[in-house]
């Protein structure tokens, strides 16, 4: 290899070997007891009360005024492998037991 294209070479290879070390704290952590099968209930809804809602209220504030969120974030309902685990609401009937 001639000598003129050292310089360029080990600038490819610190490159790569920095952008290595950067990338390695953005991986996700599992914890020992991951993924969570179960999703332990956290709150007593029993005494919960419906509430009337007027209906063009809610079609101009969902329409015009305020439709959804901006923020981007991650699910919050999920385990560490993107499943919903079992609850109240739900029963995963397909996955695994």
């Amino acid at each position: 290899m001639p000598l003129h294209r050292w310089p360029a070479v080990l600038a490819c290879a610190a490159g790569i070997c920095l952008a290595g070390v950067g990338a390695g704290g953005a991986n996700l952590k599992f914890y020992p007891d991951d993924p969570i099968r179960q999703d332990p209930e956290s709150q007593d809804a029993s005494r919960a009360q419906p509430v009337e809602v007027s209906n063009q209220y809610d079609l101009i504030e969902n329409s015009f005024l305020g439709a959804g969120e901006t923020i981007d974030r991650r699910a919050m309902n999920v385990n560490t492998v993107d499943e919903v685990p079992d609850s109240s609401w739900f029963t995963n009937r397909v996955g695994p037991a």
